[in-house]
């Protein structure tokens, strides 16, 4: 499953997109830019809780906490403005 966004930085708008893909421990989602699908941020499930959430949300949902919480913990403006992707838990 892939969803497109938008991310706005500085006023801009940045059209983003998530996507689950196979992590560590589980699932995990990753964020790209939606022109080359260079990936940026992956957020990745940790500890028993993650897992569980993980399990019973449906995909939709979990692409959306993964985009809100890496929004929230500035690892989308980190990795736009450095270049550099960047790692976050959910």
């Amino acid at each position: 499953m892939i969803k497109n966004f938008e991310h706005v930085m500085d006023g801009r708008r940045i059209p983003l997109c998530v996507t689950l893909a196979p992590g560590p421990d589980g699932q995990r989602a990753v964020i790209s830019h939606l022109e080359s699908a260079q990936a940026i941020v992956m957020m990745d499930v940790t500890g028993v809780i993650g897992m569980l959430k993980s399990a019973v949300e449906s995909p939709d949902e979990f692409l959306d906490h993964a985009v809100r919480k890496a929004s929230e913990e500035g690892l989308i403006d980190l990795a736009l403005r450095s270049g550099e992707p960047q790692t976050g838990s959910i």
